[in-house]
């Protein structure tokens, strides 16, 4: 699977305020002291509607916070870390308070013969340690709809921590499945992957 939609979204009742750290099986944990990434929650078919699909994964990194929110806030690293990103392009206003960091951005993608253009608007809060986003509903979106979180815990190995992605994407229209996982499972463990393996890696300064 390749990445592609790595911002999903959650629940809008979870994008209000940063969630609880989920509750891990044995597996779970099993697979973070492996280095891999854990997918929480499968696509949610329970609605039947097949537009619709959401994600949970979490990734355990042995790196500072603020090493993690530096890549999480690149552009270039969000175009890098996926052959279908085209571009990322800041768009409106954007405020930075020093705790609160809130801007816009378009994505526009290519995945196999489709193309995606849509809009979000980020909300990063360094104290609490969350960051949300949500679409734009002012913006041309070709997704209906997208919401979801990233958030940073402490992990109980010491000088670690857990990096939670919460996502929910509601394309509008039927996808094949094989794009439905693309855009969801694919894209969530590549890219968890690509922020632990780069916040990890040696300071080339």
């Amino acid at each position: 699977m390749r990445a592609a939609l790595f911002l999903l979204g959650c629940a809008a009742l979870l994008c209000a305020a940063k969630p609880p750290p989920p509750v891990l099986t044995d597996a779970d944990r099993a697979r973070l002291e492996q280095g891999r990434v854990a997918l929480l929650s499968e696509l949610d078919a329970s609605s039947g509607d097949s537009t619709v699909a959401t994600v949970m994964g979490l990734v355990e990194i042995a790196a500072p916070v603020e090493r993690v929110w530096e890549i999480l806030l690149s552009r270039q690293h969000l175009v890098d870390s996926s052959s279908v990103v085209r571009s990322v392009v800041p768009y409106g206003e954007s405020s930075d308070d020093g705790d609160h960091f809130s801007f816009g951005l378009k994505f526009e993608l290519k995945v196999a013969f489709t193309s995606l253009d849509y809009w979000v608007r980020r909300d990063l809060h360094r104290k609490d340690g969350y960051m949300t986003w949500l679409i734009d509903s002012t913006q041309p979106n070709d997704l209906k709809y997208t919401e979801g979180s990233y958030s940073v815990f402490p992990a109980p190995t010491g000088g670690r921590l857990w990096l939670v992605y919460r996502a929910r994407i509601q394309s509008g229209k039927a996808i094949p499945r094989w794009l439905e996982e693309d855009l969801t499972e694919g894209s969530l463990k590549t890219y968890l992957a690509y922020v632990k393996e780069h916040a990890e890696a040696p300071s080339t300064e």
